[in-house]
């Protein structure tokens, strides 16, 4: 269980997507050493794991974000609401608002997925199949390339 200081760095990820030490010594009025630490074995506890930020010349900023054990400590309900919300749309009858969202929502991964394969040109119909399953598996869904 994550208490204490930890778990409001935690928080702070989790409201920022991602976040840097520098940030969270603004945000948490703690010194930059004490905060690396809690970095460091929230890493070791695998709820974070660090991700560099290039933006310009230099070294890239390095940033931390949540693992799925760190998201795991937030629970959600998103499915059962989702699910309620296409009941109640179907049973008002607004079927095409439904089918709508669902075209443009595959119609914007299809671009999405469209444009990554255009970057890598010369690969196998299987590694393409893999990088299409990659791409689903970041955005939460259990697809498997065969």
């Amino acid at each position: 269980m994550v208490t204490g200081t930890k778990k409001e760095l935690l928080d702070l990820i989790k409201l920022q997507g991602e976040l840097a030490v520098d940030e969270s010594v603004v945000e948490m009025d703690l010194a930059k050493t004490t905060l690396r630490e809690h970095f460091m074995q929230l890493e070791r506890g695998d709820y974070i794991e660090r991700s560099y930020d290039r933006s310009g010349r230099g070294r890239p900023s390095l940033r931390f974000r949540l693992t799925q054990k760190g998201h795991d400590l937030y629970p959600s309900h998103e499915t059962e609401m989702m699910r309620e919300l296409i009941q109640y749309l179907q049973m008002e009858g607004k079927q095409e608002i439904l089918e709508d969202f669902f075209m443009k929502f595959w119609d914007d991964r299809y671009r999405k997925f469209k444009h990554k394969l255009e970057e890598v040109k010369e690969v196998s119909d299987h590694e393409k199949a893999k990088i299409v399953q990659e791409m689903l598996d970041e955005e939460g869904f259990m697809p498997v390339a065969q």
